[in-house]
């Protein structure tokens, strides 16, 4: 069913708060600009998140515009990938040509343009005979943070996920021990007789 023919079993004032709560999955707020007060917007969001048509209207309605922001701009898991390895790796060295000043714009490689930030300039001045002079213009240069960017590409790849250890055998059967089949023939007598009095103890040869 799509989210035009749920939305259509609503109340107004509930599809209202659905799409308002689409827009930045909070509740509470969600709520007062549906219209309800401040005062009860907390038990007024809680109330209809957990009725089922309201909540099935705005899991349809969610995919719907998930599916179509990714068609609109081709997003897809390698290319979310793309742009955080762009942030990830990027080099504070290639901003700056040879001399040492800062690339134009225009300069910049497609990898780096996508992890520049921002630019801020600042106009220096100094002090002739206390008349104010222009001396020049001092540019900074901001990138994207790269930890976040590692982090972003660590969650996608599942490099965080604990590691699994197997506690279980076949069918859900407990694990068996490996069994070390030693020859007489390589034992000493004394470890043999040590064998046959019960001692084990110890892990000379078995």
């Amino acid at each position: 069913m799509t989210s035009q023919a749920l939305g259509e079993i609503l109340s107004p004032k509930q599809k209202r708060f659905a799409d308002e709560y689409l827009i930045d999955l909070n509740g509470t707020q969600a709520a007062i600009r549906a219209g309800y007060s401040a005062n009860s917007a907390v038990e007024q969001a809680s109330q209809m998140l957990s009725n089922i048509k309201i909540s099935e209207y705005i899991q349809v309605r969610k995919a719907e515009l998930d599916q179509k922001l990714e068609s609109k701009f081709m997003i897809t898991r390698e290319r979310v990938l793309e742009e955080y390895a762009r942030l990830a790796f990027s080099d504070i060295r290639g901003f700056y040509n040879a001399e040492g000043g800062l690339k134009h714009i225009s300069d910049l490689t497609d990898d780096q343009a996508a992890s520049l930030a921002g630019v801020e300039s600042y106009e220096d001045f100094s002090y002739v005979d206390d008349e104010k002079i222009p001396a020049g213009t001092t540019k900074k240069i901001k990138t994207y943070d790269k930890i976040r960017a590692l982090e972003g590409i660590r969650k996608m790849l599942g490099y965080d996920q604990p590691d699994k250890h197997e506690h279980t055998g076949k069918n859900g059967m407990p694990l068996k021990a490996p069994i070390t089949f030693i020859s007489a023939a390589e034992l000493t007598p004394e470890q043999i007789e040590k064998y046959l009095n019960g001692d084990r103890t110890d892990n000379e040869g078995f």
